[in-house]
């Protein structure tokens, strides 16, 4: 069966209402901003996530990898369209061309300043070399396939400390770069999420782990 089946995206999202969402403090944060991510197929037809590197010359992230996305501006309709927007600025992809499927779990910056909201999209017809990347802002953009991202050679990981609390955090190291932070954590719940089946290992690993929430659900079924 296809990844991006009609069934497989209805047993996503389905996933995701399941999924525990971080605790938040009360109040609200200072902004909203919303990543894009985005589900491709390569030349080769592999099924990918589309990430980006964010241009070393930036004061704040240079040099991180990141999903596209940024700051919700008043004049946008919904999260989704900062989203579309916040692509569209970095990368030049055409909005007619994502077929948003709704959000994850929104997930605080470190310094819980920012909530960011991620919306996974599909991306019809993706053609990297005619994509108008601004290079202000991006250094490269690069599709990393979800058996690099399944495999579990390629996964670890860290402990950040936040306070006194102690978080152990995913890693992936990608073919083309190290995924980590907030980036890695949407990755790990979208792989949850889409390919349970071919990540089982992995969510063992973080499951339990302070500061990670893990449905119990997710660990006992391999249903598509």
């Amino acid at each position: 069966m296809s990844h991006l089946s009609s069934l497989r995206r209805a047993n996503c999202m389905q996933r995701v209402k399941e999924l525990s969402v971080f605790r938040l403090p009360a109040k609200e944060p200072k902004k909203h901003a919303a990543v894009l991510v985005p589900l491709c197929k390569t030349e080769t037809d592999q099924l990918s996530l589309l990430y980006t590197l964010r241009s070393s010359s930036l004061r704040s992230h240079s040099g991180q990898v990141c999903f596209p996305g940024g700051t919700h501006d008043e004049q946008d309709a919904d999260l989704i369209a900062t989203a579309l927007r916040e692509t569209e600025e970095e990368i030049g992809l055409q909005p007619n061309l994502v077929e948003p499927w709704g959000f994850l779990p929104k997930v605080p910056s470190k310094n819980f300043e920012v909530w960011v909201h991620p919306v996974i999209a599909e991306i019809r017809n993706l053609a990297l070399d005619s994509l108008r990347v601004n290079r202000d802002e991006v250094e490269q953009v690069f599709l990393e396939s979800l058996d690099t991202l399944c495999d579990e050679a390629s996964f670890s990981t860290t402990d950040y400390k936040i306070g006194r609390t102690v978080l152990t955090m995913p890693v992936f190291q990608g073919e083309h770069h190290k995924i980590w932070g907030l980036t890695a954590v949407i990755t790990f719940q979208l792989l949850m999420c889409l390919v349970p089946e071919r990540f089982s290992p992995q969510m063992q690993l973080l499951s339990g782990k302070n500061g990670f929430p893990m449905p119990p659900s997710f660990l006992t079924s391999s249903k598509l």
